[in-house]
């Protein structure tokens, strides 16, 4: 299970993404713990350094790669982690790798 972090201050700004992981069906559940590859990080747009993040992820079972997909969507931010038009999104994914136990850096479509 995943959830994000959200600083409500006028606007929604999502920084970080947590897991939770069950051994037994949901009867126990892990603290939640930050999943570092999941990370917002900083690109260069229109020459300005801008905060991105992954929002709305959803891990979810894909049969065909027999892999936990995980998909969602980018939501970029002005340098002092504010939202403004145009607010350029994308979708967002990452697979889980279950030998380690961790998700792979994200990706964008």
């Amino acid at each position: 299970m995943t959830m994000n972090s959200l600083d409500v201050d006028g606007l929604d700004v999502f920084k970080g993404v947590y897991g939770l992981r069950t051994d037994d069906l949901g009867e126990t559940w892990t603290e939640p713990a930050e999943l570092a590859a999941l990370a917002p990080r900083h690109e260069s747009i229109n020459g300005q350094e801008r905060p991105v993040a992954v929002s709305d992820f959803w891990p979810t079972w894909h049969r065909a790669s027999k892999s936990l997909l995980g998909t969602g969507h980018t939501v970029v931010y002005t340098p002092d982690w504010k939202v403004r038009n145009p607010r350029p999104r994308h979708t967002s994914y990452s697979v889980y790798q279950p030998e380690t136990d961790t998700w792979r850096n994200w990706q964008k479509l």
